[in-house]
């Protein structure tokens, strides 16, 4: 196990320190991961809204987030 982890930390200095490496983490970074966040974000707000409206945090805290919790596993298993 131990070689592994240093043949892989290995490999990932090296690519950190290629310039086209580290050009296409960003590009993909910014043409995938951060749209998809973005829209993952604004889901989840609206999801926040709607449950604070069924329950309110301030005074059920513990009911809230597992509301919460849930009703973004169901929408997750749902998208998949």
């Amino acid at each position: 196990m131990a070689i592994l982890r240093t043949l892989l930390s290995s490999a990932l200095r090296k690519a950190a320190l290629d310039p086209q490496m580290r050009a296409k983490a960003v590009s993909f970074f910014q043409q995938e991961v951060r749209p998809r966040a973005r829209t993952a974000a604004r889901a989840s707000g609206q999801e926040w809204r709607e449950v604070s409206q069924e329950v309110d945090p301030a005074t059920e805290p513990a009911r809230f987030a597992g509301r919460l919790a849930g009703r973004l596993k169901k929408k997750m298993s749902r998208d998949d």
